[in-house]
């Protein structure tokens, strides 16, 4: 007596014999795509900040977190050691200083990577927020304006900007 198959088998068996017959047609490696795929690491490597740089980062996070913005500041500064010319931590070092009211030197801070980088929305955004807390209104104003325009959608900006016309009685 013949053993009946199942519907199901018949499938199977047919499925793969169609993906075994069709996996011998592979395409061809572009050989030039592949050289240039590996010799661009070197390019891109130089934008990232090193390893010590993410360390020292990560404990100043924790320490503004703990409320420890002296030590947090020194984190910052040991960052921007091997990291020197990062927007990002320089804005978080400027913050830092904001935090522990000095603000002359977080503008400072803040202006020197407004002007290496003029589009960098948080610089813009934390210059007016220096800016109106040292009440320099009018400066304060044409960063948040230049954030907001930089980028329409970010909430910040707008806050902050609400908040220093209603503190002038507007």
């Amino acid at each position: 007596m013949p053993r009946r198959r199942s519907p199901l088998s018949i499938v199977v068996f047919f499925v793969a014999h169609a993906a075994l017959a069709s996996g011998s047609k592979r395409p061809n490696v572009d050989v030039q795509a592949m050289r240039e795929a590996m010799g661009s690491g070197g390019e891109t490597e130089s934008r990232f900040s090193s390893a010590a740089s993410y360390a020292h980062y990560l404990n100043a996070r924790l320490l503004h977190l703990q409320g420890d913005h002296r030590r947090a500041l020194d984190e910052l500064r040991l960052a921007l050691a091997s990291d020197d010319a990062n927007p990002f931590l320089m804005v978080q070092l400027a913050e830092q200083y904001a935090r522990l009211s000095d603000l002359e030197r977080a503008e400072a801070t803040l202006k020197k990577v407004i002007e290496k980088q003029p589009l960098y929305v948080p610089a813009q955004l934390l210059m007016g927020r220096v800016l109106y807390e040292g009440q320099r209104y009018t400066r304060a104003r044409v960063h948040l304006n230049k954030a907001i325009k930089l980028k329409p959608r970010e909430v910040e900006p707008y806050l902050v900007l609400t908040q220093l016309h209603l503190d002038q009685g507007q």
